[in-house]
């Protein structure tokens, strides 16, 4: 497949691509080991965690755990049926130098996995005062 089916939306920051295992992500990176799948594969099934016609979207920060499950999630969608569920990915970008989550943006590009981006000032909204409590979560 080539990159000519991906759109990029910088205005809502939507990165997408076209779904299913035509996307060469096998080759983007290694898959999730065998016995991690074995336990999603068996969680999913006991709870029935997803039906025909779902949509999940997986709230991305990048870190190693939510990455983990982003990758579980691609190697899923290729054991059920074509159609079974659509997956995408959100990150919501604070405007802090601490956490900068823009490398998200191509890397979720090269795998074809539509991506939500939003960038909100919630660090200045803190300092500005416009936010109440302990926590600007």
């Amino acid at each position: 497949d080539s990159d000519a089916d991906v759109q990029i939306d910088a205005s809502q920051g939507v990165v997408g691509g076209a779904p299913g295992p035509s996307r060469g992500v096998r080759g983007k990176f290694a898959r999730p080991p065998q016995k991690l799948m074995k336990a999603i594969m068996h969680a999913v099934s006991e709870w029935g965690m997803i039906q025909q016609g779902d949509r999940i979207c997986l709230g991305l920060s990048g870190g190693k755990d939510s990455l983990a499950l982003l990758h579980c999630l691609v190697e899923l969608q290729k054991r059920f049926p074509p159609g079974t569920f659509t997956l995408a990915a959100a990150t919501v970008d604070p405007g802090t130098e601490a956490f900068n989550p823009r490398p998200l943006i191509p890397y979720m590009e090269s795998l074809g996995v539509p991506y939500h981006y939003l960038a909100t000032p919630i660090m200045d909204m803190a300092a500005a005062g416009h936010m109440k409590g302990d926590s600007i979560c």
